[in-house]
């Protein structure tokens, strides 16, 4: 702000009147521009004319904290800003006409923030009025960005490290990938309830290993060493040796026929117990399936994931890699190829994508009570049982001894 004191006298020329208007030293001075303004349309016709003069000083209310904007700087504004955006004309309410910048003000500091945006991007002058040379642009922009970065500190929170689930994310939108964290990466400590404060995610030396160990499987993987060959091997995996819940399917006639599907592996998929593979490579893969009394109009489609062969359990197949889709349309079997890529350590999980029965109780009516229907044997099991069995195969032995 600036404290005007004015004081006056009675003049009856206009000669005499830019005299006293001369008097106005400020650089720039809007009030002096605005007075030459009045004079060029005053009509001075007459000698008793009485107009009136001022007499302006200015002082400074906030010295301290006020920076003086340097001689260049202001001949380019006054060239090419000041016509438009001075305390006169006021356009878009922006006055730039001032000796110097008082940076405590928080609307000084948000309208040069504003200034160096239209210098930068060129959007200012507009294209209609005369423009400034690039030298005189880059002149503008480099001082407005040195004394915007020294009087405007930066806020934000402190610098931290990525939380867990930040670190996630990254590295799967950096590689395009699915990526999930290993078991056993440490966990975040909170600090108010919140799990991303600067204080509470420190570095220790169990997370910087966890970090090391990441970045070399996420190398390994993406950028796979030279490898020596691996000899071919062909390996046999009869029915018997996959492994099944009894929710999910059981071993019928030396098939294994499964009939449920969700998203945990381990309820509604089967996988080899006795294979994993040796190394990360391309395998050559071959599966014989068939259907069985298959809904009418729905095809019966399995999928094979890859999983974990030390935790296969406790697999998702929302969360693990699918390897191929087959449609079986031959109740008396049909062989599958495709080539597959497995990790060292991994192994498949065969899962029936389209099975009737789920874990939606829609699905699982839908299911059970035409089965009711056509077998009353069982239908008057389940009813001496009350409606309720144990899940799997203790659930369907009960009944079984119901029946008999």
């Amino acid at each position: 702000m600036e404290k005007i004191e004015v004081s006056h006298e009675w003049h009856s020329d206009k000669a005499s009147l830019e005299e006293s208007a001369v008097r106005l030293r400020s650089r720039g001075s809007t009030l002096r521009k605005l007075i030459v303004k009045v004079l060029n349309r005053l009509p001075f016709r007459s000698a008793t004319l009485i107009a009136c003069g001022y007499y302006i000083t200015t002082s400074s209310l906030s010295a301290a904290d006020a920076t003086p904007i340097p001689d260049r700087p202001f001949e380019i504004l006054d060239n090419y800003c000041l016509k438009c955006h001075d305390e006169v004309e006021f356009k878009a309410e922006i006055n730039l006409d001032r000796e110097s910048i008082h940076w405590s003000d928080e609307e000084a500091q948000q309208l040069w923030v504003r200034v160096m945006k239209m210098v930068e991007s060129g959007k200012m002058p507009p294209k209609k009025k005369e423009q400034p040379s690039e030298t005189e642009r880059a002149e503008l922009a480099r001082w407005l960005d040195t004394t915007l970065s020294e009087q405007i500190p930066i806020g934000g929170t402190a610098i931290r490290r990525l939380n867990r689930r930040e670190y996630q994310h990254s590295i799967s939108d950096l590689f395009g990938t699915d990526f999930e964290l290993p078991r056993g990466f440490p966990q975040d400590n909170e600090a108010n309830g919140f799990d991303n404060q600067a204080e509470a995610l420190t570095l220790s030396g169990p997370l910087l290993e966890a970090y090391s160990n990441v970045a070399t499987d996420l190398a390994e993987k993406l950028f796979p060493p030279p490898r020596k060959p691996v000899e071919k091997r062909k390996v046999e995996i009869p029915p018997s040796d996959f492994t099944y819940a009894y929710s999910s399917g059981m071993l019928r006639e030396g098939a294994m026929r499964l009939v449920s599907k969700t998203e945990a592996i381990a309820h509604s998929a089967s996988w080899p117990t006795h294979f994993e593979a040796e190394a990360t490579g391309a395998y050559q893969l071959t599966v014989d399936l068939s259907s069985l009394n298959p809904q009418e109009g729905v095809p019966v489609v399995a999928e094979i994931f890859a999983v974990p062969a030390a935790d296969a359990a406790s697999q998702s197949t929302t969360k693990s890699r699918k390897l191929a889709r087959f449609e079986v349309t031959e109740s008396s079997g049909q062989q599958f190829e495709t080539e597959v890529i497995l990790e060292s350590g991994e192994t498949i999980a065969i899962h029936y994508a389209t099975a009737l029965i789920s874990e939606d109780p829609e699905d699982l009516s839908a299911f059970l009570y035409p089965l009711l229907e056509r077998e009353p044997k069982l239908a008057s099991a389940f009813k001496q049982a009350g409606g309720k069995v144990a899940r799997a195969r203790v659930g369907l032995d009960h009944l079984y001894e119901l029946i008999e």
